[in-house]
């Protein structure tokens, strides 16, 4: 008994939490099959002079992705110019600090509630760079580099979390057989230490049936670093209007453009409900991909809401 009692207490401590697909964000969850996997969380610390420091050395804002981006002809993605009503004011932009040795680097996510954020991975855990970062910091519907350019403030993540199968893949690096099955996993979410979405709102999101990936029209939205005919690092939203090309258990490609910065953007429906994460190119796919929501996934959101 006092083994199993060990055991257990040693599970917690990680924060690595084997699950069963149950609640919903939105209830209609009709995707059946999905891999289980499991969500483990880090906490962040809170540096008020990061602004400063940041400043003082000069450093670079550069795209977190990992992956390649693609632009599908001609670039239609349009200028979002208010980022004050709904769904834009629920997108954020995210800026990561890996350390002083390393440049900023930035992504995209979305509230789905008053202090939780959904976006990639990788945005949020990268090897090369020390792992996890020192500190995340979320801006929704940031709409400009200057002080008054966010409307509904900033706030730090005190918590965030990945998959764990994405980041030990990520770690020691992963071959031609097992890319898709890993790039599957590149979700993550953010818990924010204010509850901004009281202010900016959140978008809903749940899982889509086949119906709907195959014959709604969606709408891909974030902050790309760069765009045709501009070139720099912007804060502002893009949103690209399109459709699914196919669909899998736990991804679909898209036929909207993207771009470095726009990795945890919301693909979302009409109603602004999301089905899926956008990530970019997987390591050895031809189109844009986005990780659909799954049951698993809105288990462990809602676990994290909760806490």
């Amino acid at each position: 008994m006092k083994k199993i009692t060990a055991l257990f207490m040693s599970l917690l401590l990680v924060f690595s939490i084997s699950i069963t697909a149950t609640a919903t964000a939105e209830t209609n969850s009709t995707t059946t099959g999905m891999s289980e996997h499991v969500f483990e969380t880090n906490n962040v610390e809170h540096y008020t002079l990061l602004e400063e420091l940041s400043a003082e050395s000069n450093i670079t804002v550069r795209d977190g992705s990992v992956s390649t981006m693609s632009i599908n002809g001609t670039d239609d993605r349009v200028l979002v110019t208010n980022t004050e009503v709904h769904p834009y004011s629920a997108i954020a932009y995210i800026e990561v600090y890996w350390g002083i040795q390393y440049p900023r680097t930035r992504g995209t996510g979305f509230m789905v509630s008053d202090n939780v954020v959904l976006t990639a991975a990788h945005v949020l855990y990268n090897p090369e760079k020390g792992g996890w970062p020192i500190s995340v910091k979320v801006y929704p519907g940031k709409n400009g580099d200057g002080l008054f350019d966010n409307p509904y403030d900033s706030s730090y993540a005190s918590k965030i979390g990945v998959c764990t199968e994405w980041r030990e893949a990520s770690d020691i690096g992963y071959n031609n057989e097992t890319t898709y099955a890993i790039d599957a996993y590149d979700w993550g979410a953010i818990k924010l230490i204010l509850s901004l979405g009281k202010f900016s709102g959140y978008l809903p999101f749940r899982c889509p049936t086949s119906e709907e990936l195959a014959f709604d029209n969606l709408t891909l939205c974030g902050y790309p670093k760069n765009v045709t005919g501009i070139d720099g690092n912007l804060y502002q939203q893009y949103k690209s209007t399109g459709s699914v090309l196919t669909y899998f258990d736990d991804y679909f490609y898209i036929n909207m453009d993207g771009s470095g910065g726009q990795s945890g953007s919301p693909v979302y429906n009409e109603n602004n409900v999301v089905y899926g994460i956008y990530v970019g190119k997987f390591k050895n796919g031809v189109h844009n991909a986005a990780i659909r929501i799954t049951d698993n996934i809105i288990y462990h959101v809602n676990r994290l809401i909760n806490e």
